[in-house]
């Protein structure tokens, strides 16, 4: 029969290597989905024009712009489209620039944030998750140690563990006859 310190040993063992792997493949996957911000240079240099024509619409929401309205007109390659900057009924094209670099009607790319200033928000976003589950392992060991209002110390675990497999092999050998 295994020692008690052995069997704890174990468990808390395997429970650091699934947090490890946990870790590992979270970082894979926050890598592989960056978002692809527009730059803020380019963000801020975008102006505010003056609407000179008719039937032309906020690709967001859809509003037609009146003669002499504000808005906000992205160089896209094959032509223009026109956006609010931001009003009450409708969230503005800097809102999806901010998370997308890409014309939301033609998928123009417009210029990428760069990659040291798209880490930071990337790396605390990863840091919350790794927190999170850390802060999930820590509940189920809790709740593994703990029975009802008492405490179970390590070594009343163990003999659980022990009780449970001579139960087992009881019921093996009792299915044998």
């Amino acid at each position: 029969m295994e020692e008690p310190n052995n069997i704890l040993s174990f468990i808390l063992s395997e429970l650091n290597n699934q947090i490890e792997l946990s870790r590992e493949n979270i970082q894979e996957n926050i890598q592989e989905n960056k978002p692809e911000m527009t730059s803020k240079e380019f963000i801020e240099s975008l102006e505010e024009v003056e609407m000179e024509k008719s039937d032309i619409s906020c690709s967001i929401c859809l509003e037609e712009f009146e003669l002499g309205d504000k808005c906000i007109k992205l160089p896209c390659k094959d032509h223009p489209h026109y956006f609010h900057n931001e009003k009450e009924n409708c969230m503005g094209i800097k809102k999806w620039l901010n998370k997308s670099n890409t014309c939301p009607v033609c998928r123009t790319e417009f210029p990428k944030e760069s990659e040291t200033e798209t880490t930071e928000g990337v790396n605390s976003e990863e840091e919350r998750i790794i927190q999170d589950m850390d802060n999930r392992v820590q509940f189920l060991l809790n709740s593994v140690l703990t029975q009802g209002m008492g405490v179970i110390n390590p070594q009343e675990l163990i003999e659980m563990e022990e009780q449970r497999q001579i139960n087992a092999a009881i019921e093996a050998s009792l299915e044998d006859q």
